[in-house]
């Protein structure tokens, strides 16, 4: 996945928050003071969250993309570890 494009979308067979919100799920491994950065592209207000592998958020955005209502997040991560991102609908 890193330095990979996903494409997705959020519908009925996507999992469920506890308020009502679908999202999709992805993992990755990463380094101790790897740079990185994701982007969600979409049509509809979207949000990132970015977690550790515990669940624990370490960053979310909502609007901070290249335009309109896409997400971006930029993060040094702070151990080598699992990583999970959320990406889910406002």
């Amino acid at each position: 996945m890193v330095g990979q494009s996903v494409v997705g979308q959020l519908g009925p067979g996507n999992p469920v928050t506890n308020d009502g919100r679908r999202y999709a799920l992805w993992t990755f491994v990463g380094a101790a003071g790897q740079y990185v950065q994701i982007d969600m592209n979409s049509t509809y207000d979207n949000y990132l969250y970015l977690q550790d592998q515990n669940g624990n958020e370490l960053r979310r955005d909502d609007d901070g993309g290249d335009t309109g209502l896409n997400a971006r997040i930029t993060y040094t991560l702070p151990y080598a570890g699992m990583y999970r991102i959320l990406a889910m609908s406002f």
